[in-house]
């Protein structure tokens, strides 16, 4: 009974331990690095080579690729089965106003690391009116940028937790409000 409880306890230890752990997400396009990770657990990451799309997966002690080409294959047509009427269950759907709610205290529990936009119009004018507006708008963690090179670049890293991703669903779809 008490080897139970402690399987039991690691295993609710665990799932904690991970509710708790960081997420990223991070996009770079003037390097082309884009990888989504959970720190010190696992690293995604998409590779494009040889006309093939694969995601890298990358935990502290393994890594392997897989390939996406795979999955985006179309499917062998099957023979039809006859239409039997199926059992449905009844599903609460969720009205406008609690999606928006939801989006909203979702949106809340992303944080902006790094917002950084690199960005020439090809217009000179545009260019030289955009430099106020961006020196208003930047901050701490939001950097606007004009250039006469014509360079775009835009880098962008956000962070949350997983538990700060469930505890909104929880709220919306246990408690009706």
């Amino acid at each position: 009974m008490s080897v139970i409880l402690w399987i039991l306890g690691v295993a609710l230890l665990l799932l904690v331990l991970l509710l708790w752990v960081p997420f990223s997400l991070y996009v770079n396009t003037e390097n082309s690095e884009y990888y989504a990770s959970l720190k010190g657990i696992a690293k995604l990451s998409p590779h494009y080579a040889n006309n093939h799309l694969q995601l890298a997966v990358t935990t502290p002690a393994y890594s392997f690729k897989i390939s996406l080409d795979s999955l985006s294959k179309e499917k062998r047509e099957r023979p039809r089965r006859k239409n039997k009427k199926r059992k449905t269950r009844a599903r609460r759907k969720l009205k406008f106003s609690q999606m928006v709610k939801l989006a909203k205290r979702l949106a809340r529990s992303l944080t902006v690391k790094r917002f950084y936009i690199n960005l020439d119009t090809d217009n000179y004018t545009l260019n030289a009116q955009l430099i106020p507006l961006f020196s208003l708008l930047n901050g701490k963690a939001i950097r606007f940028n004009t250039n006469y090179s014509g360079i775009n670049s835009c880098e962008i890293l956000v962070i949350t937790r997983p538990a700060r991703i469930v505890w909104p669903m929880i709220q919306c779809f246990v408690f009706k409000n």
